[in-house]
């Protein structure tokens, strides 16, 4: 019985979504399509996708641009360890693939040490136009001064997202992370610091009711200050999969509200 009552709150939790999705999609302007099940019967698919039967066509933009990690995500591998040396003949090899095309727009460095600190210097006193060299942080006071005392103006603003990272990572609420979020970027902005806020963890979160109003917030912010902010995406799990008919994430009921 409690599991045949579990299954009938997850398919109403799935109703109330997908009929908040579509009031979404109808107040924003944006093209769907409602979808049969016998619409979904091609191949390749994976094995056991359910849909929820609507059908959102993505709109990719005219020009694609690359953010390198080499110097973030790489060094985070346990037998990496980049010299001055290193970062500056990679930093090169970066600007020699882009050819002066800007198609390697960022290149994204930690701050938290001294020596983080020394390499983001070296490959800045190259003096080269591409990539940027921009600055990564966590959601914190601190981290926006470190960006701002290495000389950057802009950063990428880890905000996790996910009720499971706020719960077990922060024992934390949805409101509290909010609130802490949009307080930090309001500084950065302030500061004229150009933000790429990444939503740690979206594939797993609340999208409609929770990520969307957050975002409008994060946009709205961006724009008080004149200053540009961009949002991204990471599905940080690899939860996520490629079709448009694909359905958001069922945000469960839990104590992060």
């Amino acid at each position: 019985m409690v599991l045949i009552e579990a299954l009938n709150n997850q398919g109403s939790l799935a109703r109330e979504n997908n009929e908040l999705l579509i009031r979404l999609l109808k107040h924003e302007g944006i093209e769907y399509k409602e979808l049969e099940y016998v619409d979904l019967d091609q191949w390749p698919l994976p094995p056991r996708l359910i849909t929820d039967g609507i059908n959102i066509d993505p709109e990719p933009p005219e020009r694609l641009f690359i953010t390198d990690t080499t110097f973030r995500d790489g060094q985070q591998a346990f037998y990496v360890y980049y010299s001055i040396n290193d970062a500056v003949r990679l930093f090169r090899l970066l600007a020699d693939l882009d050819n002066g095309s800007g198609k390697i727009t960022r290149s994204e460095f930690f701050l938290y040490t001294g020596r983080d600190r020394e390499l983001v210097k070296a490959v800045r006193d190259l003096g080269l136009e591409w990539p940027r060299v921009i600055g990564w942080g966590r959601a914190r006071v601190e981290d926006v001064r470190l960006v701002k005392e290495a000389g950057l103006d802009e950063m990428v603003m880890l905000m996790s997202i996910s009720d499971i990272h706020i719960r077990y990572k922060f024992n934390s609420t949805r409101d509290r992370v909010v609130a802490k979020y949009l307080e930090v970027a309001e500084y950065a902005l302030k500061e004229g610091i150009r933000l790429r806020c990444s939503l740690e963890d979206v594939t797993r979160s609340d999208v409609v009711g929770f990520v969307i109003p957050f975002v409008e917030k994060l946009l709205k912010l961006g724009e008080r200050y004149g200053v540009e902010t961009t949002i991204k995406l990471p599905d940080t799990t690899g939860v996520g999969v490629p079709y448009p008919f694909a359905p958001l994430p069922i945000a469960y009921q839990s104590s992060c509200g």
